[in-house]
């Protein structure tokens, strides 16, 4: 299957739970997740017990300590890539939880060069996580795109807690028209200027924009198609404000569709999510359906019993019931082709269940 464009979202999410309630049991919810193919979600609060696994994705979750002060768990990036492109993706090294790299390979998506994605989550300048941290995050971040500028392209996206207003994240001007440019000095492209609903800057927001023009970086917000008003992303008591961004390499301008801030959802968080959409070229490996009847054999004994009953128990499980519940009430019909569907879903969720805690007969 040919695929042309990548959908690559963010979003602070304030949390797996919210009052008792777990998102990841919310179809509507796992559905927003679903709808992309590369998702990195922020502030997820989770630790090392939670499941927070996703059908059809490859995560990589990253979790803080517990506060010594509170015992609660803070921060947590969970990202998701599907897994019919996982083989062209690589997650890189990091030097904390609060961020990661991902390397998108271009032989895998048909690109002229390596695309490295970064997310971050940048916490409030006036936290007492950041004031005990000996590291700046905009520093680590200046090191790491110079590095990663020399093999490919760069995207930074997140919520990086930097109001930018409608500051210049370019240099205004910049040709060699009234004055000679240094040998091997590229000036920067002649840009519309970004728009913004949020007209603040802050301290952090100035350093951003220096970080950009220092580096060769656009951001998106309130400047490509599908975000002309710059929308605000975050929305708190104390007002709203634009903090979580899609930045990008300038050279890679040209290949992004659009950029979208989505509809505020205060039950899930006081975040929009955020997307993009970039050209790609490559081809997916599709398994015939009609070759894949075998159903799976699995070991089974004394105990296989009880942990089957508590993987049918698990978040995970939930969620794939109460979706195909919704959808049979929705969408119930007699048609042949829809009682298959229903059929194949019902066993993806027992072999879902299965999955989690039985072994397959062959395996070791």
């Amino acid at each position: 299957m040919e695929k042309k464009n990548l959908l690559i979202s963010s979003w602070n999410i304030q949390g797996h739970t919210s009052k008792g309630h777990d998102k990841f049991t919310d179809p509507e919810f796992i559905t927003n997740i679903k709808n992309s193919d590369i998702i990195c979600l922020m502030e997820t609060l989770s630790g090392p017990e939670d499941n927070l696994e996703i059908p059809d994705f490859k995560a990589i979750h990253l979790v803080r300590p517990k506060s010594k002060k509170s015992r609660k768990r803070f921060g947590g990036i969970s990202v998701y890539v599907k897994s019919c492109l996982k083989r062209g993706i690589k997650f890189l090294k990091h030097q904390t939880n609060d961020y990661i790299w991902l390397q998108l390979c271009r032989s895998f998506f048909g690109l002229k060069k390596d695309i490295f994605i970064c997310y971050m989550y940048n916490p409030p300048s006036d936290s007492s996580y950041t004031k005990s941290l000996d590291l700046d995050y905009f520093d680590i971040l200046e090191k790491e795109i110079s590095l990663f500028s020399e093999q490919g392209q760069n995207i930074l996206g997140g919520d990086l807690n930097a109001r930018t207003g409608i500051g210049f994240d370019f240099i205004k001007e910049d040709n060699g028209a009234h004055f000679p440019l240094f040998d091997g000095y590229c000036p920067d492209n002649k840009l519309s200027q970004r728009q913004s609903m949020d007209k603040i800057v802050t301290s952090r927001g100035r350093q951003l924009n220096d970080l950009c023009i220092q580096l060769g970086l656009r951001i998106l917000n309130g400047r490509i198609f599908g975000d002309s008003l710059g929308q605000h992303t975050s929305y708190q008591y104390g007002g709203n404000s634009v903090i979580d961004y899609f930045i990008v390499s300038e050279q890679l301008l040209e290949y992004i569709s659009f950029f979208k801030v989505h509809k505020f959802d205060g039950l899930m968080s006081d975040h929009c999510k955020i997307s993009l959409m970039i050209n790609v070229n490559c081809f997916l490996h599709v398994v015939n359906p009609k070759l894949t009847g075998i159903p799976n054999k699995y070991k089974w004994d004394d105990n296989s019993e009880t942990k089957f009953k508590l993987a049918l128990e698990s978040n995970l499980v939930k969620a794939l019931i109460k979706e195909f519940e919704n959808s049979i009430s929705n969408n119930f019909s007699i048609e042949k082709n829809k009682i298959e569907n229903i059929v194949n879903n019902f066993n993806k969720i027992i072999y879902d269940a299965a999955d989690q805690c039985l072994k397959k007969k062959g395996e070791p």
